[in-house]
């Protein structure tokens, strides 16, 4: 592989005639042009972007931050933002960062490469050292709300997917529904326990919510067993479709049937979850609309007037029992 310094020796012509002739710019003549494009691709000649952008001035990377790989969910908005930032030219690099320190790293190095916009799924930071960060830059929350000066938040009305859920289960004839959600307090988290709460007192019903860790949901079987037998409960809405595939498997494992003891229902409609539990009954997560309004942040436009919801997927995990 050769250097555009190369290039240029080889064609006899300067460096500004081959960045110009490359990027397709006025001031070569077409035979010129033709002759730089087939020496550059007879020896191999691949642009150095770094420097392209340095001189541009533009960055075409835009930087996004997960707390985690091991989440399917975070890879599938991820994914159906590259898509959609690929068709404005830019493309999307990934840092992991398992705490506030390393995303306040991952976020500094981002803007110091001058990176297009930072992407980041909070709270790992607190919203001041953000805040620090975000001067001159575009950061943008994913996935849960960030109240901190010059980042904006692109995420769902989260809080309708809690009323949703409970409006679609009390169709389906439940009464004693129940919430399982996780330990931690994250925004999302809170939002739709807030949406779950208020969709059941809508109706007049008790909410009943049970906050679960994963890693001792074995331990957790007596308790769902306990609420399924006991206190009456048709119907569980889970916080996302991960925890209720963990559910279906304690409960099926103390002998309970999903659907015909007790339903299901989660939250993020993901093809990965389709495949284990092909009729789980979920709501699909506004992936696309999200990823376009990053895009349309990330090109100072307005962003698409209404928050996107969660949508109701159907499925026989959850039993009409009118």
């Amino acid at each position: 592989m050769i250097s555009s310094t190369e290039l240029a020796s080889l064609c006899g012509v300067s460096q500004g005639t081959v960045d110009r002739a490359l990027h397709n710019r006025a001031g070569v003549s077409a035979k010129t042009r033709e002759k730089i494009l087939a020496v550059a691709e007879e020896h191999g000649y691949r642009p150095n972007l770094v420097a392209s952008e340095l001189i541009q001035g533009e960055s075409t990377i835009v930087g996004v931050i997960l707390p985690s790989l091991r989440a399917a969910f975070f890879t599938d908005v991820v994914q159906a933002i590259q898509d959609r930032l690929r068709q404005d030219g830019l493309r999307v690099h990934v840092a992991v960062a398992a705490s506030a320190q390393e995303e306040q790293e991952a976020v500094a190095d981002f803007a110091g490469r001058r990176c297009r916009a930072v992407l980041l799924v909070p709270p790992q930071s607190s919203a001041a050292a953000l805040t620090q960060v975000a001067k001159g830059h575009t950061v943008i929350a994913l996935i849960n709300k960030l109240q901190a000066r010059g980042v904006q938040s692109i995420v769902p009305d989260e809080r309708s997917t809690g009323v949703d859920a409970v409006a679609y289960l009390y169709s389906m004839g439940h009464r004693n529904i129940m919430h399982l959600t996780y330990v931690h307090t994250s925004w999302a988290v809170q939002e739709r326990l807030t949406g779950y709460e208020h969709g059941m007192k809508s109706h007049n019903l008790l909410p009943h919510v049970q906050h679960v860790d994963l890693a001792v949901l074995d331990n957790a079987s007596q308790m769902l067993e306990d609420c399924v037998r006991y206190d009456g409960v048709t119907a569980f809405f889970c916080h996302n479709d991960w925890l209720a595939l963990c559910t279906i498997r304690v409960l099926q494992a103390a002998g309970i049937r999903v659907p015909e003891d007790v339903s299901i229902m989660g939250v993020d409609g993901q093809a990965y979850f389709a495949d284990l539990y092909p009729d789980m009954c979920t709501m699909a997560y506004p992936r696309l609309a999200v990823a376009e309004n990053v895009a349309r942040c990330i090109q100072g436009k307005r962003a698409v007037a209404g928050k996107p919801r969660c949508t109701i997927m159907s499925g026989s995990s959850v039993q009409n029992i009118q």
